[in-house]
């Protein structure tokens, strides 16, 4: 190990050598310990229903949709399940 007169070292390893950034990015970017999205995405045509996020949601209304109130499925738009144009119903999840 060569001389660290700055000490750098000491603060971006272990007292083991092994490298705890590396450790930190994996636990960052897991989204195994993450819950569902908020929005259910609930599709007419195939029967899927889909955890999405808010922001995914919000895309999939701004874009090309339609909305009809009153009706159970009232959202027209590209289901993430089946890929398809259907008719869908937005929860809260």
């Amino acid at each position: 190990m060569s001389h660290d007169p700055t000490g750098k070292r000491a603060l971006f390893t272990s007292q083991t050598g092994q490298d705890q950034a590396a450790d930190g990015k994996a636990a960052l970017f897991s989204h195994a310990d993450q819950p569902p999205g908020p929005v259910l995405i609930d599709c007419q045509r195939c029967g899927a229903t889909t955890h999405v996020g808010a922001g995914d949601a919000l895309r999939r209304v701004l874009g090309l949709s339609l909305w009809v109130p009153g009706k159970p499925y009232s959202r027209r738009l590209r289901c993430p399940a089946c890929h398809r144009r259907a008719w869908v119903r937005l929860t809260l999840g």
